[in-house]
């Protein structure tokens, strides 16, 4: 679990019964259909660093907020907006709903099929060390236990003089309800006898709930816990779970008191030495009191809600007393290192190592031999219900064909590239936590390239104004339509050229073809325009570029705080054409060899030579990089392969990592808590 995702326990509609999801009880119902019992996550702390702490809880400590000098919270109430709850709607996995839905399709006279189902989802937010939200702690191990919403829950491993305030005392038989007192940290009860005396704590309505104290029987002849203990002298009602003298020995009595009648509903010898450890848990239908191994059970009948109390037939001692609501289901997680997905793959340091085939041993062998020997079982153990074990062995076994070796233990995502003779077709992710490409996270890869453009066929230059938009200069004229920087050829008119003909699209299209009579040239200009390098003083092309006729004039468009300008170089031949003139776009569109250059967004790039207009845009994109993946049976390391180990060409990549997980199934309204999505891209290049 990412520390900044909330624990989650998802209800079958079958345990809708605990909790009426979607439906109210008619007039006239039995109470059973009317009784609510709101459910709960509340959140322990049971291994780390730090060791073990209660987190939250269904109420605030009953005793602290009731003796004498109140402590302040020191463990959250679980619904103060760490726990919630939520209803999904989703088919039933119950086969007799399934069965009863199969029926209804069957015959439709038994009604429409209801397929969307009611249950309950629990969620509990991530809560931190120092009881603040936001995160889990890393890497520790919680509890997550079920319990009911707003239950009885009070907790004292000591107790001191103060505490008395939060106890009533009672008694009865022929005992005298008198204060009990502190002793050494133990609430000790009164010497007195003629009957048992109580120390009554909680709400009067308590009920499902478990008690545990620790006893020190002393010269008591009985001591243990009450429940559903009623108010008055002497006790009216209760049950009673107590470790008392019995012979020569010790027993472990349940008794319940009525209208002032006692009976006994069970008893088991039990052997004791020093304190004692009682637990008594209420359910709703019986009464459970344990010791160690041995346990006494017993119907509640009709003892229903009360206080709790500590009694006793002497002076007992007690060290300790916790109440909780009942823990109706538990469960344990453990924390990421992490606090999100996109953190977990961010933990890789940009380090991207070699690792050739056969750097551990054997003969260099290829990439592409080894699939073709061993790849074709890869799609099979990659699907989701594979066998982990099985999907190791291969792992294991395409890891030793192509002889290379894995790192023991990363702290952190790691990367390296797997060559072979013919370049790169692989990389190795290892990872100290599962990334589990076979259930929720996707694995893609692009490769960046750059690409030149041509807008269109040649236009003849100069034009004059026309009455018509021209069919092509849209992209020169229009920067919101060209984002990537242009490259323009504009060719300057040729010194007692004949007038232009009338213009029309046609003679357009004529003009330009004309202009490509001299291909060489023309095609040497489209070669080498691309490859332009721009310093401040001057303008160079990559040895070996095509040439740029030497009376040519190259045009660069630039932003200044001024505003655009037009810088005019020399066409550079063998060495760097030098800048001659630096233009604003009003001294530009006065002159007609410049007048389409003014119209260009800055970064465009112009070759003036006689003839025609060219223009023209880099375009930068991402292609996708075919993978296929193979990772080992914990998902810690995966094989990252070009398929048929054809080895993927030089360049700047992009690896790009998607985890989608569902929460809980549900058919209905979408819940942002209900899906995980999260992602991280890392850059790469060779």
């Amino acid at each position: 679990l990412y520390r900044q995702e909330p624990c989650v326990l998802s209800f079958e509609n079958s345990l809708s019964s605990v909790l009426p999801i979607d439906r109210a009880p008619g007039p006239g119902a039995p109470a059973e259909k009317a009784q609510m019992f709101p459910l709960e996550l509340n959140i322990d702390r049971v291994a780390s660093l730090d060791g073990r702490k209660r987190l939250t809880v269904p109420t605030g400590d009953w005793i602290s907020a009731h003796r004498a000098n109140p402590y302040p919270p020191i463990i959250w109430v679980a619904g103060m907006g760490y726990a919630k709850a939520k209803v999904r709607l989703g088919q039933s996995s119950d086969l007799l709903v399934q069965r009863f839905e199969a029926i209804k399709l069957a015959f439709p006279g038994c009604g429409p099929q209801k397929l969307d189902h009611a249950s309950q989802v629990l969620l509990h937010e991530p809560i931190s060390a120092d009881l603040t939200p936001g995160s889990w702690e890393p890497q520790a191990e919680y509890r997550a236990t079920v319990r009911q919403q707003g239950g009885p829950y009070t907790e004292r491993t000591s107790f001191d003089i103060y505490d008395l305030g939060a106890f009533i005392p009672q008694s009865d038989g022929g005992a005298a309800a008198t204060l009990w007192s502190v002793n050494a940290g133990a609430l000790a009860a009164p010497a007195g006898s003629g009957g048992r005396h109580y120390a009554a704590c909680s709400e009067p309505d308590w009920d499902h709930l478990q008690v545990l104290t620790l006893i020190d029987l002393r010269s008591a002849s009985a001591a243990g816990i009450a429940i559903g203990v009623g108010a008055g002298n002497p006790v009216p009602q209760a049950i009673l779970a107590t470790v008392e003298i019995d012979g020569g020995g010790h027993s472990l009595v349940l008794r319940a008191r009525s209208g002032g009648v006692e009976s006994e509903l069970g008893r088991q010898t039990v052997q004791i030495s020093g304190v004692t450890a009682l637990h008594v848990t209420a359910f709703d239908d019986n009464i459970r009191a344990a010791i160690g191994e041995t346990v006494v059970e017993a119907p509640r009948k009709a003892i229903r809600e009360g206080r709790v109390a500590l009694v006793a037939a002497g002076p007992a001692a007690f060290k300790s007393l916790i109440i909780n609501a009942l823990d109706i289901f538990t469960f344990e997680f453990i924390t990421s290192h992490y606090t999100s997905f996109a953190a977990h793959v961010a933990s890789y340091d940009g380090k991207l190592p070699v690792s050739p085939t056969g750097s551990f041993g054997g003969a260099p062998t290829t990439i592409t031999a080894v699939l073709a020997a061993q790849g074709g079982g890869i799609p099979e153990q990659m699907k989701p219900k594979a066998d982990p074990q099985a999907r190791q062995s291969l792992f294991a076994a395409i890891v030793a064909a192509l002889g290379i070796g894995l790192a023991l233990n990363p702290r952190a995502v790691t990367l390296s590239r797997l060559t072979d003779a013919a370049g790169t077709a692989g990389l190795i992710l290892q990872s100290p936590e599962p990334i589990s490409i076979t259930r929720d996270v996707t694995l893609s890869m692009t490769r960046h390239i750059r690409q030149w453009v041509w807008d269109g066929p040649i236009i003849v230059f100069p034009l004059p104004p026309l009455p018509f938009p021209l069919p092509y200069p849209g992209p020169v004229i229009s920067p919101a339509v060209r984002p990537i920087p242009a490259a323009t050829v504009v060719n300057r008119p040729q010194i007692g050229a004949t007038a232009a003909p009338a213009l029309t699209i046609d003679s357009i299209a004529r003009a330009g073809l004309a202009a490509q009579a001299n291909t060489k040239v023309t095609a040497d200009i489209e070669a080498a325009t691309p490859g332009l390098v721009f310093t401040q003083d001057a303008v160079a092309l990559p040895r070996g570029s095509a040439a740029i006729p030497a009376d040519s004039q190259i045009v660069h468009v630039i932003d200044t705080p001024a505003g655009r300008q037009i810088e005019i170089f020399a066409a550079p031949s063998g060495l760097p054409g030098k800048k001659t003139e630096v233009l604003t776009v009003q001294q530009a569109a006065s002159r007609p060899e410049l007048a389409a250059a003014a119209k260009l967004p800055p970064g465009s790039i112009g070759v003036i030579h006689g003839g025609g207009l060219r223009f023209g845009h880099w375009e930068e994109k991402d292609i996708d990089a075919p993978l296929l993946l193979l990772s080992n049976g914990d998902e810690t390391a995966i094989l990252i392969l070009a398929p048929g180990g054809a080895a993927w060409p030089a360049g700047n990549y992009k690896l790009k990592a998607v985890l989608d997980r569902d929460r809980w199934s549900n058919t209905g309204t979408a819940d942002p808590e209900q899906h995980y999505h999260d992602e991280a891209v890392l850059t790469l290049s060779w």
